[in-house]
């Protein structure tokens, strides 16, 4: 998913400048600290919950003999980190609350980002 790899990029080494200059955070007023830090924090809070709306949409796919249109899929993921408006709606650290990270079947979740393939013989 090379668009949500830019987006964690995007937000990582924005951190990491503010950090490394010294700037100091506008809403404590003490210096930077990265976003996400601690003992395996990048993975409990940037690729656990991706990876979990992932397994999630597979296992929702039921083996993908479920119409495209009721599952996301690779394409819809990625497409979904293709555009800026995705950077207000997941903030930085991730926000598991936002409707990106919704299971399917549960309300206010986020679904198809674009083209919806049909299926035909």
């Amino acid at each position: 998913m090379p668009e949500c790899l830019c987006y964690i990029f995007h937000y990582m080494a924005l951190n990491l400048y503010h950090v490394i200059e010294q700037s100091i955070d506008i809403e404590t007023g003490r210096p930077a600290i990265p976003a996400v830090c601690g003992e395996d924090a990048f993975l409990n809070h940037v690729v656990t919950p991706i990876y979990n709306v992932l397994k999630a949409e597979v296992e929702a796919s039921q083996n993908r003999t479920k119409p495209h249109s009721a599952w996301r899929n690779y394409d819809d993921v990625n497409e979904y980190f293709w555009s800026r408006r995705v950077f207000k709606r997941l903030w930085w650290p991730l926000d598991p609350s936002r409707s990106f990270f919704v299971q399917p079947g549960k309300s206010g979740r986020i679904g198809k980002t674009g083209f919806v393939e049909q299926r035909s013989f």
